[in-house]
């Protein structure tokens, strides 16, 4: 980026613009089934979500924790 006297760019803290998402711990509800994205669930060359898992919470690997959006 360059800099100029243009001062259409604001700054601002990074969390202005985002907003806290909590984690979630599916073996709270062992029955219920889970989308998992692993890094095989992501295409290499368009890096979308092609095939996540469907786990159910007594399954779910540990690292498996930060709920995804659609958008994300």
């Amino acid at each position: 980026m360059t800099t100029s006297d243009d001062d259409s760019w604001k700054l601002v803290r990074l969390k202005e613009l985002t907003r806290d998402i909590p984690n979630v711990n599916p073996s709270r509800s062992p029955k219920v089934l889970f989308s998992y994205i692993d890094i095989s669930s992501i295409d290499s060359r368009t890096f979308s979500i092609v095939e996540p898992k469907r786990v159910r919470g007594s399954d779910a690997p540990s690292r498996a924790r930060r709920p995804a959006e659609n958008g994300d």
